[in-house]
């Protein structure tokens, strides 16, 4: 079941899927909050994951983007539309229903040059 909410400007958001016990209310703060980190600027983090929500919002084109928002255990919101960094993500909750407790952030080099970041476990 995908929960809308709306955010600013009338655009909706949709939740794909979100750890357990978390209300709309808190869907709602976590991802319209303000108060974000960006997971590029926790590159090297090591943290224990409390919540997560994986969903979709329209950016300011109107194009739909894929994000994941994740509450540390800090008390901490770091959020990504990183592709690679979803993917990871979703084969841990998903592909391979595995606690998920203790991950890092990295950035990597890919073959063309570009670097990227991703997650692991610890």
């Amino acid at each position: 079941m995908l929960a809308r909410l709306y955010g600013q400007k009338g655009m909706t958001m949709n939740i794909k899927f979100r750890s357990a016990g978390i209300s709309d209310r808190q869907a709602f703060q976590i991802t319209k909050g303000g108060n974000l980190g960006r997971m590029k600027d926790n590159v090297g983090r090591t943290f224990t994951i409390q919540d997560y929500i994986r969903y979709e919002d329209e950016d300011s084109d109107g194009k739909t983007r894929d994000l994941l928002a994740i509450v540390t255990s800090d008390g901490d919101i770091i959020a990504t539309n990183s592709a690679t960094v979803i993917r990871t993500f979703d084969a841990m909750t998903e592909q391979f229903p595995i606690p998920i407790e203790d991950v890092q952030i990295y950035c990597d080099t890919a073959k063309s040059g570009r670097e990227y970041l991703n997650i692991a476990l610890v």
